[in-house]
């Protein structure tokens, strides 16, 4: 089973920051009722949406290693275009998606398709410039969910 980020990950990240050395706590914010997860550690802090992204901003710190704040101090040991060069060695990722309700009706009457925006562009990439025989999609979703990702 592959690790994700998922909602029961979260205290394992949480706790292995503690036991990293890390003080952790909560930013809020009442303006836009939202938080912010934190950890800080000799002078350095870090701020991330949820527990995993925290452990991972402070992975970098341990790996740079800095002795002091400087800007931008996580770019030392960076590669240029690694992302690049790793998404062009990268197979294409199929996402699933859940559909719910009859598959032969269009998701406007009784089904509704649930897509996150990378499920949107990889729906877009999966389409782009194929037509079936017939000039028509394939399944009865694919045409219409490669609609909704080009207005996305």
């Amino acid at each position: 089973m592959p690790l994700r980020i998922a909602g029961n990950v979260e205290e394992t990240c949480l706790q292995l920051l503690v036991r990293r050395g890390y003080r952790v706590f909560i930013d809020s914010k009442p303006e836009d009722d939202s938080y912010d997860w934190c950890a800080e550690k000799n002078g350095f802090l870090f701020s991330a949406t949820n527990p995993a992204e925290l452990l991972g901003l402070t992975v970098i710190y341990e790996d740079i290693a800095p002795k002091t704040d400087e800007p931008y101090w996580w770019r030392a040991k960076t590669a240029p275009k690694m992302q690049t060069t790793i998404a062009r060695r990268t197979k294409p990722i199929v996402t699933l998606l859940a559909i719910e309700g009859d598959a032969a009706t269009p998701p406007s009457a009784n089904a509704s398709v649930r897509t996150s925006a990378r499920a949107s562009t990889t729906i877009s990439a999966l389409t782009r410039g194929v037509t079936p025989r017939g000039g028509e999609p394939s399944h009865p979703f694919v045409g219409h969910l490669a609609e909704g990702a080009k207005r996305q």
